[in-house]
């Protein structure tokens, strides 16, 4: 500890001071503290104060930002740097592209560290004992709902803990769990022992948020998918009669889903564990097909027949899923299908791609092309009118399956330049479109060329909800719904930073216009608990180290910080 600088602490000023802002950088910097603050509201503020005063304390300890990706972490080195100009030569990214002996030097000589929570928990698990446990006096953990189980972000707390207990502990977090037991756990595992919480109407927050302007459009399925999911249900009934004469579901075929099966088989095989169940392995079999056959009927509903009809195609061979050939009701449904959309019905979206010059060829016009499902149109339609009326705006359109991001962005081309699409899905396996992969080096890339107007529209997977910066959006429109309320959150909350944001919701009408219901009535029912949870005080962590001598007691010095211009 510094005792020449240790009587004071430094809040930037070459920002507009926030009260909010203040107050949470002042009890970070004495408490390990779980920050809540709406996405868009100055979490990385918040960090980069709190790391350049322990940065400014300690002169030989080391601070490191986590974040779970690495155009995150790419993203908050320049975002950190331009608050308080913590010198760049002091300053290291650690990937997993470097050599260990290149890792172990930058451990050796650097004192902020920008790094996935893998590349520091594979050094710190290095036999060569490369990482500096005694040095750490700051970890700061971005995205700290991840912090679950045995994820990295666990890993390394616990690892540095077991050697000292003498660093701070700053997590970030728009929305840190789904209930409150979601939270616990992450204190737990973060060793929080204070909590501030803010969400967008708090009182010192109210002033610096703008309203979301929420439409939701429910969408009919049709004469035509209606015929086809009332046909399906037909051909689910059998399997799903088998399992209610076992007990084990209740409810009935209309009444199901994916995921209250999945509960139901996790069920089903913890008491056939205590009392065998004489037809346990056919019971496993139907499950198993229950789940995949649901799984389908949530496609067909929210993306459409072509999505539907991809699902039973085996993407690990040319043949279809096994349960298929054995079923003649459901073979039938899928050749009628498959006479109508051919046998790989998402072909035709993933032939659309950049030549070498990034530019992508025209696409045809093709208004009679039947995408399957009527929220395309509606998409369409309300993206034109948008774009018409505000040409200079952006909006970004989010859909979890990644053969509709396809199909979304073909939509899209064919109504440039008016509509300007890119898309950035993960680095998984490709679907039935052949879409590739986008490195991280492309999500980057692309989200670049959207914050520069390059791009208006950016399609995309989950892989945009956290954390990026993709500056400000006017319209974010949800192609369909996520269950998970964190989720929804960082969906909507990428809109309404500067101005008043639109959102619209598509969603077919029955199951899934519920869920949307459902998703916002809880969306800030577990923040709103958090400061008055008695279940939270129970657990936050008594250990916290105080970091600063008892005979100091620093006072704050509000400071224009100039930060100098990059080499």
């Amino acid at each position: 500890f510094d005792n020449n600088v240790g009587d004071s602490w430094i809040y930037p000023t070459n920002y507009p001071l926030r009260q909010y802002q203040f107050t949470i950088t002042q009890a970070a910097l004495f408490k390990n503290t779980l920050v809540v603050l709406p996405t868009g509201l100055g979490k990385t503020f918040i960090a980069a104060s709190v790391m350049y005063n322990i940065y400014r304390w300690y002169p030989t300890g080391i601070v490191i930002f986590m974040a779970p990706t690495k155009p995150l972490v790419n993203q908050q080195i320049q975002a950190c740097h331009n608050v308080t100009g913590i010198s760049l030569d002091d300053t290291a990214e650690m990937t997993g592209r470097q050599s260990k002996t290149n890792r172990a030097e930058l451990w050796r000589t650097k004192r902020v560290f920008y790094a996935t929570p893998q590349s520091v928990q594979s050094d710190i698990n290095s036999p060569d004992q490369i990482f500096p446990f005694e040095r750490v006096k700051l970890v700061v953990i971005d995205e700290a709902h991840k912090a679950k189980g045995n994820y990295a972000y666990c890993e390394v707390i616990r690892a540095i803990v077991s050697r000292t207990t003498n660093f701070r502990v700053l997590a970030l977090s728009a929305t840190p769990g789904r209930t409150l037991e979601d939270v616990t756990e992450v204190i737990r595992n973060l060793l929080i022992s204070h909590i501030e919480v803010r969400w967008e109407n708090s009182i010192d927050v109210a002033q610096y948020t703008f309203k979301k302007n929420i439409r939701t459009i429910v969408t009919p399925l049709g004469p035509k998918l209606t015929r086809i999911r009332d046909s399906y249900l037909k051909i689910i009934d059998p399997y799903v009669r088998r399992l209610l004469d076992a007990n084990a579901i209740s409810g009935h075929v209309g009444s199901l889903s994916r995921g209250s099966l999945i509960m139901a088989h996790k069920r089903f095989r913890e008491n056939n564990l205590i009392q065998r169940h004489p037809n346990a392995t056919s019971i496993n079999s139907d499950f198993s097909t229950c789940i995949s056959m649901y799984h389908a009927l949530e496609l067909l509903i929210r993306h459409g027949l072509r999505a539907f009809l991809n699902f039973f195609e085996d993407t690990n061979s040319s043949n279809e899923k096994y349960f298929v050939s054995m079923d003649l009701s459901l073979k039938a449904l899928i050749e009628e299908l498959r006479h109508e959309y051919g046998r790989n019905p998402l072909a035709i979206f993933g032939n659309v791609r950049a030549m070498p010059n990034g530019v992508v060829p025209a696409v045809a016009n093709d208004d009679a092309f039947d995408f399957g499902h009527p929220k395309f149109a509606i998409l369409e339609r309300h993206l034109r009118e948008h774009f018409e009326g505000k040409p200079e705006s952006k909006a970004m359109v989010f859909s979890e399956y990644r053969d509709s991001v396809a199909m979304i962005h073909r939509l899209l081309l064919r109504n440039r330049p008016l509509i300007k699409p890119k898309y950035i899905v993960g680095q998984g396996t490709p679907g039935g479109t052949g879409l590739p992969a986008v490195s991280q080096k492309e999500q980057i890339a692309t989200m670049r060329d959207f914050r520069s107007g390059l791009c208006n529209t950016l399609v995309a997977t989950c892989v945009a909800e956290e954390g990026i910066d993709v500056g400000e959006v006017d319209l974010i429109v949800c192609f369909d719904i996520v269950k998970n309320p964190t989720r929804f959150v960082q969906r909507i909350g990428r809109t309404g930073r500067q101005a008043v944001g639109r959102v619209l919701m598509l969603v077919t009408e029955g199951k899934e216009h519920e869920t949307l219901k459902e998703v916002l009535a809880s969306k800030d029912k577990t923040n709103r608990a958090l400061s008055k949870s008695r279940e939270i005080l129970n657990v936050l962590y008594r250990g916290s180290p105080r970091l600063v001598p008892t005979e100091f007691a620093p006072r704050c010095v509000q400071t224009f910080i100039r930060i100098p211009e990059k080499e």
